[in-house]
Order: structure tokens, then sequence, then C-alpha cells
């Protein structure tokens, strides 16, 4: 049972803003075309397009100073040629010669050059040989901290932003940091030009269940109807409060497999012009599980990598950029400073969830189900928790939500909530424990740090309970 203390409303902004574009280029065909569709999307938006090409110098041996010379000025005169070319578009168009590995400088430059978007070209799918080290595109896509648009078909894109025709676009969504930074940056497309938007989310049964805590049925092929209106419900919900109320259409494909695959073929069957698609960028043996490099490997239509925000951890000075914060309590004194300090980890219009699990009630040794019975209970702890709350954090820009749960495992069913509410950290207080008793049971703050892959926020209950103030003070003053 979920009680919302109070909805915090989000609104879109309709203000245009200049988009400024770096385009990377090795004055191939498909990069050319890639270039010239970057500066009329530049010039629709009124911002400035730099043509950077990244010469990579150690792909000579010893070269002399005569050849690095001829080198530089060839490569300057095919970008100066491709900028005239750029410029017939009504774009402002800078050109910038580099030196060093491709995707490295090119991702520097865009950070250091505040654009907007990264735009480079693809040419089929990647060798294997190259699969792990990835190709420039990959390896851009991979470490860029702005979005970047794969192009392979130039021609939709511009007839998108000369205002021809709508753009055709998918969002690959799956609940996670990453696919909530695609949803909003699919949403601002919108204010460059008319986009036809739809979110797909391949949905695994196993998975699901997993991340949901529904108790898996006989067979492992079975997906129930009703865990697939609930996902449903739950996409909505989402979209909604991004795109606004039913704007763009949905659809849960409950399928085994790789996603990646599953979202190709959708997206040729709707002969999508962009598939975007949220990413974690990760690094080693990670990528090769990475659903966004597989799509920019295989994918035949453009694709576009949105990099997840990162998360800052909270100062004392009340910096915190913790979005949603996820809190359980015990009812004990510890859940005081447990509060205290999810309030303090979450970000001025953030949310914390208040959780509380409590065991399975049983009579004779079997479960009950009296539905009123726990409705009732579940009112009470929720107003129990919802007396922990600060008093400044009602005033503070902040949603609080409190939620009751029946689980027999207290750290699953953490474990569960924190990836059903999509946490960005979950803030607990771990009590020192005798010897024996944590060799042979263990505890739940440990046991949700052994289970969750998200931040956790472990402090320790001191020998005498603090309050809430006595927290709060303490976090504002230190280091003062």
């Amino acid at each position: 049972m979920i009680r919302a203390i109070r909805i915090r409303n989000e609104k879109l902004h309709d203000e245009r803003n200049t988009m400024n574009i770096t385009c990377g280029t090795d004055f191939s065909l498909h990069a050319n075309k890639a270039a010239l569709a970057a500066a009329t999307l530049a010039a629709r938006q009124g911002g400035t397009l730099s043509l950077v090409h990244v010469l990579d110098i150690r792909h000579y041996s010893n070269p002399s100073t005569e050849l690095l010379k001829h080198l530089r000025d060839s490569r300057q005169k095919k970008l100066d040629a491709l900028a005239d070319r750029a410029r017939r578009r009504a774009a402002k168009v800078e050109t910038h010669l580099l030196e060093g590995s491709p995707a490295m400088a090119l991702t520097e430059f865009g950070k250091k050059a505040a654009t907007q978007l990264l735009v480079v070209s693809a040419n089929g799918q990647i060798a294997p040989t190259k699969w792990f080290a990835g190709s420039v595109t990959d390896q851009a896509a991979q470490a860029a901290s702005i979005p970047t648009m794969v192009i392979r078909e130039a021609a939709g894109i511009e007839a998108w932003a000369y205002g021809k025709r709508p753009l055709n676009v998918l969002v690959a969504y799956d609940f996670s940091a990453s696919a909530d930074a695609a949803l909003r940056w699919a949403a601002s497309l919108r204010e460059i030009a008319a986009c036809e938007i739809t979110v797909v989310y391949v949905a695994s049964a196993a998975n699901e269940r997993a991340r949901l805590g529904v108790a898996p049925p006989m067979s492992p092929l079975y997906y129930p109807s009703g865990l697939r209106k609930f996902l449903e419900q739950e996409l909505r919900q989402k979209c909604d409060a991004v795109f606004g109320e039913n704007a763009v259409k949905l659809c849960v494909k409950a399928d085994w497999g790789r996603p990646d695959s599953h979202l190709i073929e959708i997206a040729g069957e709707s002969r999508v012009d962009l598939l975007v698609v949220g990413t974690s960028q990760r690094r080693g043996l990670g990528r090769l599980g990475s659903v966004s490099r597989a799509l920019v490997h295989y994918a035949h239509m453009n694709v576009a990598c949105v990099p997840a925000p990162m998360a800052v951890a909270p100062t004392v000075k009340g910096t915190a950029r913790f979005e949603r914060v996820l809190v359980p309590i015990a009812f004990s004194q510890s859940a005081e400073q447990a509060v205290a300090l999810g309030y303090a980890s979450v970000c001025q219009g953030g949310e914390v969830r208040l959780l509380h699990v409590v065991p399975p009630e049983r009579r004779n040794g079997h479960l009950t189900h009296d539905t009123e019975r726990r409705s009732e209970s579940s009112g009470q702890l929720s107003a129990r928790m919802e007396a922990f709350v600060p008093r400044t954090a009602l005033g503070g820009g902040i949603t609080t939500s409190t939620e009751v749960v029946e689980h027999k495992e207290p750290a699953a069913a953490i474990c569960q909530i924190a990836d059903k509410f999509d946490a960005d950290l979950i803030c607990m207080v771990g009590r020192k424990r005798r010897w024996l008793h944590g060799a042979l049971f263990g505890s739940v703050s440990e046991s949700v740090m052994a289970r969750s892959s998200r931040p956790v926020l472990i402090a320790r209950s001191p020998t005498r309970e603090r309050s809430a103030i006595e927290v709060n003070e303490m976090l504002t003053n230190n280091g003062d």
C-alpha cells in the first residue's frame, strides 16, 4: 500500500533553447551526409556546428615534419570544403583539426565546447574483430557526457529538421535512470519540430518477478496477463509525467531473449527514423551485455545514446543530488536517524519513500488473507512512518510517500522495492550486534548491501541514540 503525502507536479519547459552541435568526420561519404544533416539541425535551432576531424598520428611510424605538415594542410582543406557545403544550409559552422585518439578527442572537445549534441556516422555493422575494443563511433557513444546521435540515414533527420514531416521516434525503456534520461531527451525533440514518439519496454517475466517481488508460477514460460497490465500502467504513469497525458504510444512486449533484438525488430516494422536509448556507459566485460552498444552495432536506423546523469554524493552544505531515496524503517529509535539522513541526501524537488516490511501473518500455521485487516494495519503503520518526517521537509519541495509490504525476508523486500521505485540511494541504519549473533544470522543492512546493485548508505547506530534534530544539527555543523 502506497500513500502519497504530497504530489509534485513537474512541467516541461516550453522555452526553445539554442542547440550547439559537434560533428566528427573522417571525410567518408556517410560522414559527409551526417555532417550536412547536423548542419540542417543546427540551422533549425540557431546554433553553431563544430566540424571536427581528429588526425590520429599513431598510424604513422616516426612521421617526419614534412609529412605531418602535409597531413594537417590536406585535412584542413577537406574540413574547409565540407564547412562551405554545410554553410549553404544556413548554418553557422566552425572547423577544428585535432590530434590524438579520435573518440577521446571528440568527447573531450564536446565537453569543453559546451555542445548539446554529438553527431557521428556509422557505416553498417561493426566487424567481429572490433567487437570488444569497439569502433570510434562506439567508443564516442560510450564515453560522451552528452547525447550522441549515430546517423545512418540522414534523409529522415533532414526532412524533419526542414519541417517536411514528423520524426518517427522509438524510445527504449527499462525503468532505469538512463532510461528516464532518454525519455526526457526524446521529449525535448518536440521543441525542435513535430515528433511521433513510441515508448517500448521489452519485459522478461523472470526479471519482472524479481523486480516486483512476484512469486514464480509453476511454468517458467508463463507470463501472467495481470503482470503485463501492471507494467503498462506503470509505463503510462512514467510517460504521462514526461510527455503529458496520452501524448505518446506505448508498447510492452513480453518475451525472452535479449531486448536489443526485439527493439530492432519493432523499430524496423514501425519504420522508425530514430531509436533513442539510455546508456550506463559500462566498462570492461560489462560492455558485452550493453543494450545501447548492441543497438549502435546492429540497428539499421539512426540511434541516439543518452547517458545517465551522474549521481553526486550529498554534502553537508545542502547540495545533494539524489532524486529518489528509499528509507527502510524498523520503528526503533534509530529510525529517526535513518529518516534524517535520507532527507539530508535528497535534492530539492526529489522524493523520499519510507518503507516498512512486515512478516506475513499466520494463523494455525497458515497464511491469512484478511484484506480488510491488512489494509487497516497498513494505514496505521503508514501513519507511524509519517510521524518521522521532519517538519522542514513538508515545505521544502520534497515529495514523501510511504509503503508497507509483507515479506518473509526484509532484505529481499527492500531490494525489490528499491528496483521498483528506481531508488538512487538506499539509506539505512546498521545496528552493532554481538559477534556470535552476527556470525550466525547476519544483519538486514549487510544483506541489502550484498544483494542490491544500488548505492546503500549505512549509518552506524551510536551507543546513545540521537534524535532527528541532533542528526540534522550534526549534518549542518559538520565541517564548519
